[in-house]
């Protein structure tokens, strides 16, 4: 209501002893504002104050937009001069399997006043395509340092990659979750989603996590 005084009547009233009553005006200001739906613990404001804005109500590019733009970047940092066949199969899919599982926490995982945190956005999308085109090469191919130390079970490039995506989702995720239920339940989505899209290839890869760093 103060925000609603404030644009409607250019001003407010001073609750000083000395100065109460005595109006205070704003001149030369325009008031620019954004909010989130009003769900999952997250408040509605007035309609008397929501008339005093002009409107838009902007939504998430389609699944097939979002499909192509990261797609589109996998391709270019993964080539065929650079990886095997059985690889590029692997990040063909990465993109399905990603959004897929993105939807999932969105639907499933729903933000409460307890857990108003979790809000899944293209931002984390991002994050997850992030961490999987700065990998260096390298790390994918040759598996890294523990691949030559000899203590990478399953290692192949396939496997790396696919490995490499789990740990990207987990670092987005899972990360964000607050209790042992919804880590299980995430656990749940993403080998389910994991071997449908990558079938038992996916068992193979991630049947021990694998960790990613830059040191």
């Amino acid at each position: 209501e103060l925000v609603r005084l404030v644009i409607e009547h250019g001003g407010v009233y001073f609750l000083d002893k000395d100065k109460r009553g005595d109006f205070k005006t704003c001149e030369d200001l325009q008031y620019l504002a954004a909010m989130q739906h009003p769900v999952g613990g997250k408040n509605d404001i007035p309609n008397r104050l929501k008339r005093n804005f002009f409107i838009f109500n902007l939504v998430l590019p389609s699944i097939t937009s979002i499909n192509d733009i990261y797609g589109q970047m996998l391709v270019g940092r993964f080539t065929p001069n650079d990886f095997d066949d059985a690889t590029l199969d692997v990040v063909g899919k990465l993109t399905e399997s990603t959004i897929r599982l993105w939807r999932s926490m969105k639907s499933k995982m729903l933000p409460t006043p307890a857990k108003f945190h979790y809000v899944y956005n293209m931002r984390d999308l991002s994050r997850i395509f992030q961490g999987i085109l700065f990998t260096p090469k390298e790390s994918i191919i040759e598996g890294g340092l523990r691949a030559k130390e000899g203590k990478l079970d399953n290692f192949s490039p396939p496997n790396m990659m696919l490995g490499l995506w789990r740990h990207e989702c987990d670092r987005v995720f899972c990360d964000k979750l607050t209790t042992a239920r919804d880590k299980e339940g995430y656990d749940g989505l993403i080998s389910e989603i994991g071997q449908d899209v990558f079938a038992d290839a996916y068992d193979t890869a991630c049947s021990s996590p694998k960790y990613m760093v830059s040191f």
